[in-house]
């Protein structure tokens, strides 16, 4: 198992990085709104202080999502992994086949907490010492710290892609940003736009997942993400 830094309340010293980044981006965003701190700073406390706090099935653990959907996207598309149908392999656990995997992704030493968090979120499912995948996506639980980080690292990320477009010079490109509101959407074809997300939006993002697959390497890099999400006004 990976080990974990904590901070002084237990979580992992990440969540404290990426809610630091997030915080930030979002106080950067209102400073450019103009709004001022003496109006800020209460309504971040009073929110805070009334918010749920979690719950106590809520487990701490080591998981990285977004490692876990690269280990699946290199079961799915590379061929070391493949069947002769072009199908991901099943995989042996004691022939250290799994951990291949995730070398191949990037960290064989992240092995254990990547399949704990996929058999969670039920993308693989495990017969005695053979997984083999479900679904290509990783949804996390809510009732696991991984998740709960995750959602803070994404909101940090889309308000400085926000700040970035705002503030950049003339020089320097946007980053791409767009979205579709309707503000008479009734109510009760919420589900079906769900479940048009399902099918689109899904297969969209995997064709996406397949384009940066396919130029990965080891020089010169960054990271970039693409989201896509359904947002209800209040």
């Amino acid at each position: 198992m990976t080990s974990v830094i904590t901070g002084a309340s237990g979580a992992p010293s990440n969540t404290f990085n990426s809610v630091r980044a997030l915080i930030t981006e979002v106080a950067r965003l209102c400073a450019l709104a103009n709004v001022p701190e003496s109006f800020v700073v209460p309504i971040f406390s009073e929110a805070y202080a009334s918010a749920p706090r979690a719950s106590q099935d809520f487990r701490s653990d080591c998981a990285d999502p977004v490692f876990a959907s690269q280990v699946l996207t290199h079961w799915h598309e590379s061929d070391n992994f493949l069947d002769e149908d072009g199908a991901p392999k099943k995989l042996s656990i004691s022939a250290n086949e799994f951990e291949d995997l995730c070398a191949a992704a990037g960290d064989r030493a992240r092995a254990s907490s990547a399949l704990a968090l996929l058999l969670a979120s039920d993308a693989i499912r495990q017969r005695g010492d053979v997984v083999s995948t479900v679904r290509r996506d990783v949804i996390v639980g809510q009732s696991l710290r991984s998740g709960v980080d995750l959602a803070i690292r994404l909101c940090g990320e889309f308000a400085r892609t926000l700040n970035h477009n705002h503030t950049r010079s003339d020089d320097e490109p946007r980053r791409f940003e767009r979205t579709a509101v309707s503000t008479r959407f009734p109510s009760r074809h919420v589900p079906a736009l769900l479940a048009y997300l399902s099918l689109h939006a899904e297969s969209f993002l995997e064709d996406l997942d397949n384009w940066l697959k396919a130029r990965d390497t080891d020089a010169d890099t960054t990271t970039v993400g693409v989201g896509v999400h359904l947002f209800l006004s209040q």
